[in-house]
């Protein structure tokens, strides 16, 4: 009786039929597809209508003014503000100064901004009130960088208040 301990196949033979497997599924994940940019679709219509062999065809209907306006900028990335055609409101940041959820912190986010305003006459501020609070936001800047600074200027003028602003982001006024 033979022993199982001994192999009847060598031991080439079983690494080259590993070899033989192996090699065609790593030389498939190789294959290499070229994009040949004179055929590139000009829309991303014409991409969805375009039919290839083997695949479905997909019918887009969408208004001629539609097809006009995707792929092109708005005005500077964000909406223009009604009755005012040279102001539009984009995603930049502003200086938080106040904020209170108490029954006097209208008048506390009031009082801050007469503050800001007479020392820094140049920077817009902003009281609102989005329940239950009451917030003080001072500036439109489209960098974090120009906030910052803004901000590092509030902080010297009033040091009182220096551990409460931050510099946060929210939706600017931005002169076009």
């Amino acid at each position: 009786m033979k022993s199982l301990s001994k192999s009847t196949f060598p031991i080439p033979a079983i690494i080259l039929t590993a070899l033989l497997l192996w090699i065609p599924k790593t030389t498939y994940a190789q294959n290499v597809v070229t994009n040949d940019q004179s055929t590139a679709p000009a829309s991303i219509f014409e991409a969805l209508e375009s039919s290839k062999p083997g695949e479905g065809r997909v019918i887009v209907f969408v208004p001629s003014e539609v097809r006009k306006r995707v792929g092109t900028v708005g005005p500077q990335g964000g909406q223009i503000l009604h009755g005012e055609t040279n102001i539009s409101l984009r995603g930049g940041f502003r200086i938080q100064v106040y904020v209170g959820n108490l029954k006097t912190s209208k008048q506390e986010a009031y009082s801050r901004a007469s503050r800001v305003n007479r020392l820094f006459p140049g920077e817009v501020c902003y009281v609102t009130y989005k329940a239950p609070f009451w917030k003080l936001l001072v500036g439109d800047f489209i960098s974090h960088e120009e906030a910052h600074k803004v901000a590092k200027e509030l902080k010297q003028s009033m040091p009182d208040l220096a551990q409460e602003i931050y510099v946060v982001r929210n939706r600017i006024r931005y002169h076009n």
